[in-house]
């Protein structure tokens, strides 16, 4: 009676552990869209450390809202990753309802006209003081027809942290990595 009872539990053992692992499988194996890709960054738990991760991080918001593949109820969360990498004084001179207006009408236009950023490229951080706490980096956006959109940003720390102060758009350059 013994050796019954316990084969049953070790049948039992077996059948639920090949269900454990089919379903770990199954959720491991499961493509995740590039949206919930960059959710998964938590700025406020774990905050890029150096100015080219800030960079990086910013770029591939940048590149996912102007790939004509986002979801409007993904724009709004976006938007608020993307302002937790922003200078206090760049938060104060860009509102929240100002910045989600003209992302929107941008994204609409970009879709209209079918407008879209698909590659970008960031060069290596130059430090603009001897202190190391204000940096700049050349970015450059690549648009579909061959067109190129050439940026300078400007970072800076505060409260140990690198934020985003300004960027322009500047003359055409070239990159030491390309």
């Amino acid at each position: 009676m013994r050796k019954a009872i316990a084969f049953l539990i070790m049948i039992a053992l077996g059948v639920g552990f090949y269900f454990y692992v089919g379903t770990k499988i199954q959720s491991e194996s499961k493509p995740t869209s590039k949206f919930e890709q960059l959710m998964e960054y938590d700025p406020d738990h774990s905050y890029p450390s150096t100015p080219e991760e800030v960079m990086a991080l910013y770029q591939k918001i940048i590149q996912y809202l102007y790939s004509n593949k986002v979801q409007n109820q993904e724009i709004q969360p976006l938007i608020s990753m993307q302002r937790k990498l922003f200078h206090s004084e760049l938060l104060a001179l860009n509102p929240t309802e100002i910045q989600t207006i003209k992302v929107q009408a941008e994204i609409e236009k970009n879709k209209e006209t079918n407008v879209k950023i698909f590659d970008i490229k960031q060069g290596s951080v130059e430090f603009v003081d001897l202190k190391q706490d204000k940096a700049k980096m050349k970015v450059i956006h690549f648009i579909n027809g061959g067109e190129k959109q050439y940026l300078e940003y400007y970072l800076i720390k505060e409260n140990d942290q690198w934020k985003i102060l300004a960027w322009k758009s500047i003359d055409k350059f070239i990159l030491p990595e390309e």
